[in-house]
């Protein structure tokens, strides 16, 4: 996985195409949208490892995807925020993750094709504002939906053996998947495009709710 790391850092450099820091206000922002005792707040005990300092599965879960939305916001220097309603459930065999966009939107202040979809990262990126500010009422639920003020919906799943660590060393760990390298490549799908290029069709996906998948090889 240590030259997939490389090639997700490498896309992530060219999605947004030539934005200048000087206009990024924004940042990735993760929200945790699992219940008390599951997922991100796993209580087991973990030893830290790879530089990751947690001591919870949970804590560490968290670490790497706050460790991937500090890379992707270094990268991509998005105008306005995106937050990540972010979970960890059971998924569908073979499947370790996927996100997507929560919402779709056209014919904005800003939009370079009227009648094109954009996904509402990109969107507010164009426009420079977030029309529908992320709401911290919404709660985590039992039917696993995601808060629909937020930019993008993630799913990780609790049946795989993850690598926690930062170090790209998940050789270290039998039968683990790097859960930073899934991170970040699955963010190469969800986030911010470079402005003036169709985005793979993932507006529509958006539409019809179907998110992009990882799948262990």
């Amino acid at each position: 996985m240590r030259a997939i790391l490389h090639v997700a850092i490498a896309f992530a450099a060219l999605a947004l195409g030539a934005v200048s820091p000087t206009f990024a206000q924004g940042r990735i922002v993760v929200i945790n949208g699992n219940l008390p005792g599951v997922g991100f707040n796993d209580t087991t005990a973990a030893t830290p490892v790879g530089g990751n300092p947690g001591t919870t599965l949970g804590e560490q879960r968290m670490n790497v995807f706050l460790f991937a939305a500090n890379v992707w916001t270094q990268v991509l220097n998005p105008k306005v925020d995106i937050y990540v309603w972010a979970r960890f459930v059971p998924l569908a065999p073979n499947v370790l993750g996927s996100a997507g966009p929560i919402s779709v939107s056209r014919g904005f202040l800003g939009a370079e094709y009227p009648d094109l979809w954009y996904h509402a990262a990109l969107a507010n990126h164009l426009r420079g504002s977030d029309e529908a500010p992320h709401d911290p009422t919404f709660l985590p639920n039992a039917q696993d939906q995601a808060n629909p003020t937020d930019e993008i919906s993630a799913r990780f799943s609790t049946n795989f053996n993850f690598y926690l660590g930062f170090d790209n060393n998940e050789e270290s760990q039998a039968g683990s998947f790097d859960l930073l390298v899934v991170v970040l490549h699955d963010g190469s799908r969800a986030r911010l495009q470079q402005p003036g290029r169709r985005v793979e069709r993932l507006e529509v996906h958006g539409l019809r709710g179907s998110l992009l998948a990882v799948h262990p090889r």
